[in-house]
């Protein structure tokens, strides 16, 4: 039978304590199967702190875990272990999956190409490309210098990332001789 206890648990036994047996009588014992399912709410797509309430609500206690999705935006809840919308023992442990949203983006190397070529290889990854522009002593001027952050470095999607263009060799003053 279910019961609140504990599966397992012997809740109870037929031939009572006390009673008189012969020696090859047997005793018959009662065993939790554990408390009874109820209703595990349907969280997902939902927020997390909202999934979390609802599942402690109906009587679950709540554990979690965090997963890059590429189409579920951060903090949602990407799915529950067991599944929702089926019964569970109360009292029992669900596991809520949140997005954290897409994986993060490696920069790529864009060093020496145009403004242009180095934009569309960031959009390529879906980063947002920013101009900024620098001096430089060997890079010619037009030409990438690098990126902030730089090469290699993770990137949230769609962050920005600068570019940045070389306007060349510094400019010195020439003095009135």
């Amino acid at each position: 039978p279910t019961a609140d206890d504990p599966a397992g648990l012997v809740i109870g036994q037929r031939a009572g304590s006390g009673a008189f047996l012969n020696q090859d009588d047997e005793i018959g014992v009662v065993v939790s199967r554990g408390p009874p399912p109820v209703p595990l709410p349907d969280v997902t797509g939902q927020p997390g702190g909202d999934a979390q309430a609802a599942l402690e609500k109906a009587g679950f206690v709540v554990a979690g875990e965090r997963r890059y999705d590429e189409n579920v935006a951060k903090d949602l809840v990407l799915a529950t272990e067991p599944p929702g919308g089926g019964q569970a023992p109360r009292e029992s442990t669900v596991k809520i999956i949140l997005s954290n949203g897409p994986a993060p983006v490696a920069v790529p190397d864009v060093a020496g190409a145009t403004y242009d070529e180095a934009a569309a290889q960031l959009q390529a990854k879906r980063l947002a490309p920013v101009r900024k522009e620098d001096y430089s002593d060997t890079i010619e001027a037009g030409k990438v210098i690098g990126t902030d952050p730089a090469v290699g470095q993770l990137a949230p999607r769609d962050s920005e990332v600068a570019i940045i263009v070389s306007l060349g060799p510094p400019l010195v003053a020439v003095p009135n001789v």
